[in-house]
C-alpha cells in the first residue's frame, strides 16, 4: 500500500479556516481576569466584585456568540454610573442560627459609585497589551526557532493551535472512508493525550511522543505516527500564523468601541 498524503494546498493567511474566534474570546476573558487580579492586589473590593458580577452576567447572556465577547466593552462604555452595594466580609462570631446575627450580616456593607466607562478603558488597555504580547509569541512559535525567554502563556497558545491542527487533520481523514483506521488511531491518540493541550500540559511533548511511535498497518492503511506528527506540526504552523493575524483586529475593535461611545455622546448633546 502506498503511504497516503494529507498535505493541504497552501492557503493565504486571510483565507485560512476561522479557528480564531475562540482566541478572541480567550483574550477578552484573560483581560478581565488580569484586571480582577489587579483590583484584588489594590484591595479594591468594590470594583473587583462589580466587574466579576458584570462579566458573569454578560457571559451567561452571550457565551454562545463566539468571537463577540469584546462587545462587553461596548456595554460598559455605554453604561451610566451606578451605585453598587458591597457586602462586608463575614466575621465568624456567635451561632450561625442566631437570627439577629443573620440579619446584621445580610445588611452590613456600603455603597460605592461605579463608572463602567472607566473600567472599559482599563480593560481595553489591558486587552490591547495582551493581544500584542500574544501576537509576538504566536509569530515566534510559528517560526519554529527557539527563544530564550518564553511568554507565560506559551503553552496555552501552543496547546490551542495543536488542538486546532488535530481537529483539522481529523476532519480531512473523516472525509476519506479508506482512511477510517488512521482516523481512529489519531482520534484515540488525541483523546488519550488531551491534557497535554491544556494550559498546564505539554503540547510539544505530545507530538514528540507521537513521532517516535512505530509504523504499523491497520486494515489496508499504513499508520505512520512520525508522518502524522510532521503533518500536525505543519498545520499548526499555519494556524499559529493565522492566530497572530487575527489578533491584529484587536485595536480595530477597541477603536470601534470608542467611536460608538463618542457618537452616542454627540447625539445626547
Amino acid at each position: 500500500a502506498n503511504r497516503p498524503s494529507h498535505r493541504r494546498a497552501e492557503t493565504p493567511l486571510a483565507a485560512l479556516p476561522a479557528n480564531s474566534p475562540d482566541l478572541r474570546d480567550l483574550v477578552m476573558e484573560r483581560s478581565v481576569n488580569l484586571q480582577l487580579q489587579h483590583f484584588r492586589l489594590l484591595n479594591d473590593r468594590a470594583l473587583q466584585l462589580w466587574l466579576h458580577a458584570s462579566w458573569d452576567a454578560f457571559y451567561q447572556r452571550c457565551h454562545s456568540s463566539s468571537g463577540q465577547s469584546w462587545r462587553f466593552l461596548s456595554e460598559l462604555q455605554q453604561s451610566d454610573r451606578e451605585w453598587f452595594f458591597v457586602p462586608m466580609r463575614g466575621l465568624k462570631q456567635g451561632s450561625a442560627e442566631n437570627p439577629f446575627l443573620q440579619h446584621r450580616s445580610k445588611s452590613a456593607g456600603y455603597h460605592c459609585e461605579i463608572e463602567p466607562s472607566k473600567i472599559a478603558q482599563r480593560l481595553m488597555a489591558v486587552r490591547a497589551q495582551l493581544a500584542s504580547e500574544w501576537r509576538e509569541e504566536l509569530i515566534v512559535l510559528a517560526s519554529g526557532h527557539p527563544h530564550g525567554s518564553s511568554h507565560p502563556d506559551e503553552q496555552l497558545l501552543a496547546g490551542l493551535a495543536t488542538r486546532y491542527a488535530f481537529h483539522e487533520l481529523l476532519e480531512d481523514l473523516k472525509s476519506l472512508p479508506s482512511q477510517a483506521p488512521l482516523h481512529a488511531f489519531l482520534s484515540n491518540y488525541m483523546l488519550q493525550h488531551s491534557m497535554c493541550m491544556k494550559p498546564t500540559g505539554d503540547a510539544e511533548g505530545m507530538l514528540s511522543k507521537l513521532a517516535v511511535q512505530p509504523i504499523g498497518i491497520r486494515g489496508s492503511s499504513i499508520v505512520d505516527p512520525p508522518q502524522l506528527a510532521l503533518e500536525v506540526r505543519s498545520r499548526r504552523t499555519q494556524i499559529l500564523a493565522n492566530m497572530a493575524h487575527t489578533l491584529e483586529s484587536t485595536e480595530d475593535e477597541n477603536r470601534s468601541v470608542r467611536t460608538s461611545f463618542l457618537e452616542n455622546c454627540l447625539r445626547i448633546e
